[in-house]
């Protein structure tokens, strides 16, 4: 009995000293030094500057650009400008001086009114102008004369009640036209190069879960008129603006998608799926419809939170994406990936400084430099690439393009100016694997969280060494398993147990022999609290290893933001919690346990769950990512397992039959569930009462 009191004060000093030690505030971004492995926080370098914002005075114009809602650089090097007080169109030089004002007159030479008209399109010496209230896209020459519109389609395909309010329109390598019309959820209407509408093309998907589906197949089955005519529609997000790659792909934005949601950008192919893809950690690749291009949390402002919502896109010849976000102001650019390359902008408000905005609508590419126009500043904002920015995304591509060894000496460059870029360090890894210097690739790897590059380069490693050490390693097989046949012949033939402690001796077989030994432990008294605190207690430890000690392809929490609190309330307080609502609900229901022996009886169910924990964590030193899939797969048939000793033990202890475990395991639940809620609930009390304690104390420190 001493020996286990003194086990559990050394455990539990280590488990003080671990809380103590990681229980460690997250950082935004880190570097590893590469002499000593030390982390400091350091901060991203600016990969694009605000140089320039102009309104129409500073062009000598006496109309205001309020209201702007489009531009967009034409092939020539002219800028259109669309919107303002008056129904004019403003043209640039690509120096950002005034060239022309055109004002827009139909046949007759009257002048055309086209008030908060969307979106302007420039190719082959024509203007197209969508001249949203108005349900028309007017088609002007270069002197703003009407040369022809489009109004509604008339069609079949044209669902009934639609309202065409065109938006944007663009024209592909083929000589189609597309147009996104507000508030169309069935895609972009496609024109042919004649001008004649023939349908729509691609449209988001409605995202479903099993729940969804059991839900409409139980409508189908129940399904009544008075049922159908309260039924609502799920409808997919519609699209808010699009563009054209170098390659003729149609690269859409979605603006809210409700939440922290997904499937913001997209790229579509001729046939009209999702190509656009990112891929994982694992090596797999998923579409953009399951990553989320903006902020993972809710952003606060001023002590308010509101949802993210893209309003433009467009795309350079080197295929990197501009994201317009306009519920903060900020410009995120993604390459071919999905890799987030830079942010910049921001800072929703007045908007009076140089790179801040009070409501940005558009987005556009001048050669290198970023347009963005903002329609309640009246103004657009012009960034240029850093230095820093412009070597970022030419190694970048020369990344992507396999040209690992021309990108070597750019990512050093990179890395020269922003050690904390892992892009760099992804490329450097990848550049070091495939000049066979597989070690500098894993610490590269390491440091840039790619996965993929070090699970290559490791199996590399693994694979000389075992070739090198291949004699070492047989003789010391042959070793271990000549000794594992002695001891078991030995061990067979004695009349005295190994383990002669008849307690600890019942515990370890009640993972073996569950129904002889929890029988055991109820009926003989067999069970012991301490050997269960010993469990509980390496069970928390085995999770804690496995968050912070595990080889680097099963790590997926950092440990720099980890709190081992989190996991002392997910193992020691969710056992704590289990037992004793499990054995108050099982009183009510006639159970024979007492608390001791439900808690004695939950902690040994969980000898395979902890003896897989601690096994996880050695093998992921030496598993390569592939074996990851193994080790998931056989943690789920350990819970399967463990679920089935607990079941055992819980009838054994309270003398049920199965059904009615089940039906108090499902009390016991919602009993937990309770529980949890009302500790919340008094949690946000106290810190209520704290608060308000706390301002009366600096009200009166402060008279």
């Amino acid at each position: 009995m001493k020996i286990f009191k003194r086990i559990i004060l050394i455990v539990s000093a280590v488990v003080l000293l671990l809380s103590l030690q990681l229980s460690v505030a997250a950082e935004s971004f880190t570097h590893i030094d590469e002499a000593d492995s030390t982390t400091s926080n350091v901060i991203s370098r600016d990969a694009y500057n605000a140089t320039l914002k102009f309104r129409a005075s500073d062009l000598g114009l006496e109309d205001s650009f309020e209201g702007i809602n489009d531009i967009y650089c034409a092939d020539n090097g002219e800028i259109y400008l669309l919107g303002g007080e008056s129904s004019k169109i403003t043209v640039l030089n690509n120096d950002y001086t005034l060239n022309r004002v055109i004002t827009v007159t139909d046949e007759q030479g009257e002048e055309v009114s086209f008030t908060d008209a969307k979106g302007i399109y420039v190719v082959d010496g024509l203007i197209y102008l969508c001249d949203t209230q108005n349900s028309q896209i007017l088609i002007l020459d270069a002197a703003g004369k009407v040369k022809d519109r489009w109004t509604a389609p008339e069609s079949s395909l044209i669902p009934e009640g639609f309202v065409f309010q065109p938006t944007t329109i663009e024209k592909d390598p083929d000589g189609y036209f597309y147009v996104l019309s507000f508030g169309c959820f069935y895609g972009a209407l496609t024109y042919s190069p004649e001008g004649e509408f023939i349908g729509f093309y691609g449209s988001n998907r409605v995202k479903a879960t099993a729940l969804d589906t059991l839900s409409y197949l139980w409508d189908l089955i129940t399904s009544n008129d008075a049922k159908k005519s309260v039924s609502a529609k799920t409808l997919p997000y519609s699209f808010v603006d699009f563009c054209f790659d170098k390659d003729g792909y149609m690269i859409t934005c979605t603006g809210n998608t409700s939440g922290t949601g997904t499937g913001q950008i997209s790229k579509i192919s001729p046939g009209g799926s999702v190509i656009l893809f990112q891929k994982k950690k694992d090596g797999k690749f998923v579409t953009s419809e399951s990553v989320n291009f903006l902020e993972n949390k809710i952003i606060k402002r001023f002590n308010s939170g509101r949802l993210q919502n893209i309003a433009a896109i467009t795309v350079d010849d080197n295929g990197f994406m501009y994201a317009l976000e306009n519920t903060y102001g900020l410009i995120y650019v993604y390459d071919e990936e999905c890799n987030l390359i830079t942010a910049f902008g921001g800072g929703i408000g007045k908007g009076e400084q140089l790179g801040l905005f009070q409501k940005p609508t558009s987005i556009a590419l001048n050669g290198d430099d970023v347009l963005v126009a903002d329609s309640e500043a009246a103004s657009v904002t012009v960034f240029k690439p850093t230095e820093y920015g412009t070597l970022l995304k030419k190694a970048q591509v020369c990344y992507l393009d396999g040209d690992y060894d021309d990108a070597e000496s750019l990512w050093n460059e990179v890395l020269a100016l922003d050690r904390g870029n892992q892009l760099a360090y992804r490329g450097l890894a990848m550049a070091s694997y495939n000049d066979g210097d597989y070690n500098k690739a894993l610490k590269y790897a390491r440091t840039g969280m790619d996965y993929n590059v070090y699970d290559l380069a490791y199996q590399q490693l693994f694979k000389s060494f075992i070739a090198d050490h291949f004699i070492w390693f047989f003789t010391a097989a042959i070793a271990i398993i000549a000794v594992a046949v002695v001891l078991v012949v030995k061990l067979s033939k004695r009349d005295t147990p190994l383990i002669k402690n008849v307690k600890l001796r019942t515990a370890l077989k009640s993972s073996v022999h569950p129904f002889m030994a929890f029988e055991d432990i109820k009926n003989k008294n067999l069970g012991s609290i301490v050997i269960a605190i010993v469990i509980t207690v390496l069970f928390y430890l085995s999770k804690v290893l496995e968050t912070t000690a595990s080889g680097f392809l099963f790590t997926d929490v950092s440990q720099r933001n980890y709190n081992t609190l989190f996991t002392l309330a997910q193992t020691v307080g969710l056992i704590l919690l289990w037992s004793v609502v499990n054995w108050l609900v099982c009183t009510l229901f006639e159970g024979k346990g007492r608390f001791n022996e439900v808690f004695v009886a939950s902690a040994y169910s969980l000898i395979p769950l902890v003896l897989y924990n601690f096994v996880r964590v050695i093998t992921s030193h030496f598993l390569p990512l592939s074996g990851r899939a193994f080790m998931d797969a056989l943690y789920i048939l350990v819970l399967i397992y463990t679920f089935y000793l607990l079941s055992i033990a819980i009838m054994s202890t309270h003398e049920f039959t199965f059904p009615k475990f089940l039906l108090t395991s499902v009390v016991t639940l919602f009993g937990m569930l309770l529980v949890i809620f009302i500790v919340f609930m008094i949690i946000v009390l106290l810190q209520q009462f704290w608060n308000f304690f706390h301002s009366i104390y600096l009200e009166l420190a402060f008279r």
